[in-house]
């Protein structure tokens, strides 16, 4: 997962989340909304990764089942 900045397209975050090289799977990420946190998931797995926003390193993974 990759984070650009609006302002210009730079790369801004690179999270460290394998691709898992399925052209079905679908990843989205949000901010929390103090900013602190960004939550990524995907279709294809059954966890929820939880990221620093300001560096990218993942935190924890939260499984779903």
């Amino acid at each position: 997962v990759r984070q650009h900045l609006a302002v210009d397209g730079r790369l801004h975050l690179k999270l460290d989340i394998a691709t898992l090289g399925s052209v079905h799977n679908y990843t989205r990420s949000y901010y929390m909304s103090g900013g602190d946190y960004i939550i990524s998931g995907s279709c294809e797995e059954s966890v929820v990764r939880v990221c620093c926003a300001q560096t990218g390193r993942r935190l924890r993974d939260i499984p779903l089942e």
